[in-house]
């Protein structure tokens, strides 16, 4: 017993000699725990090699699947996780093309006016479909089977939450509160993650820009208020390519009256309202709850067709892999410190 607590201390001993990337390490754990004990879990994690194969291997694996990992919530245009839809309008214009969906329990869509929703309504069996509407409608979908559509589209969804937030602590960029037109720009294709504290703009203009096979991450954990003002994209990216991250509590507010404000990406904010009054959003929406009226619309674009990945599935075997790879470095000393302590 003596002999494996000393064995277990030199190990402790080595990881703990080179360590260099401590605070990115523990804020990686923060966000992805690993169950194991907390002890042997402050020694590896603080080697630096094997935190950094660690950290590679989270930043590569939530790259590669940030988007693709949306899967069926890729299926909607407008889908709402812990609240209802309010949709109200006059004419043509206020149209959701896209898919419908509320999988939020006790909670429902209530429909007024005059609406274009050619697509279908995904309701849970345990909320409320409310249409007063005239205008094109699509079918109503509320049984078992679209339950479980809801629910993994909500899990699919809350997992790209997560991945786009762990990305985001190691930012390409940072930026404050964006208040006046900007510009974010990247010269090569990448999948680049720039984190705001907000975004407030009134009448100006945000414009991304890369080249086709580029990827945005957009992490917001401020202010998402655009009036009058629009979110353009250059370069080769397309809506498909841009995701807004949009954490913590508050509302996403989009107005402008005759000015009506134009978003292009997918608003992903699950714990907050997206509240259109007027505007466009040339993507998707997926929110804790939204309230649409004077001719907002959404228009959902055909989604990229990538193979479905588990994410969880997947980061076993990835991140093991790692461990292993990483920790062979410190074997020979391991080895050659029983040798010595025999």
């Amino acid at each position: 017993m003596q002999a494996r607590s000393s064995n277990f201390h030199n190990i402790c001993n080595i990881a703990e000699k080179g360590s260099m990337h401590r605070g990115k390490i523990r804020r990686i754990i923060l966000v992805v725990p690993i169950m194991i004990a907390s002890r042997l879990r402050k020694c590896l994690f603080n080697a630096t090699g094997l935190g950094a194969g660690i950290l590679l291997a989270l930043t590569t694996l939530a790259q590669a699947t940030t988007f693709s990992s949306l899967g069926v919530a890729q299926d909607f245009g407008l889908l709402t996780l812990s609240g209802g839809i309010n949709q109200s309008g006059n004419g043509s214009g206020n149209t959701v093309q896209g898919n419908i969906g509320v999988a939020a329990a006790f909670s429902g869509y209530n429909g007024s006016g005059t609406l274009n929703d050619p697509s279908n309504f995904d309701i849970l069996t345990t909320s409320t479909f409310l249409d007063s509407a005239n205008g094109v409608k699509g079918t109503l979908n509320q049984n078992l089977a679209t339950n479980l559509l809801l629910l993994n589209a909500s899990t699919a969804a809350t997992t790209t939450s997560a991945w786009a937030t762990a990305l985001g602590l190691l930012p390409t960029a940072s930026y404050g509160t964006l208040l006046n037109s900007t510009t974010i720009s990247e010269k090569t294709a990448g999948e680049y993650v720039f984190d705001l504290a907000g975004i407030n703009l009134a009448g100006g203009t945000l414009t991304l820009s890369a080249p086709v096979g580029s990827t945005f991450i957009l992490d917001i954990g401020g202010a998402f208020n655009l009036a009058s003002a629009n979110i353009v994209l250059s370069g080769g990216l397309t809506a498909n390519d841009v995701l807004f991250n949009v954490t913590g509590s508050g509302a996403v507010n989009l107005s402008g009256g005759t000015n009506p404000s134009t978003v292009n990406g997918i608003i992903l904010a699950l714990y907050r309202s997206v509240n259109m009054a007027g505007g466009l959003v040339n993507g998707e929406v997926i929110a804790g709850g939204a309230n649409l009226s004077s001719g907002a619309s959404i228009k959902d674009l055909p989604a990229v067709m990538t193979p479905e990945t588990n994410t969880g599935l997947v980061l076993i075997p990835f991140v093991g892999a790692v461990l292993l790879f990483s920790a062979r470095r410190f074997l020979p000393q391991t080895r050659q410190g029983r040798k010595n302590h025999a």
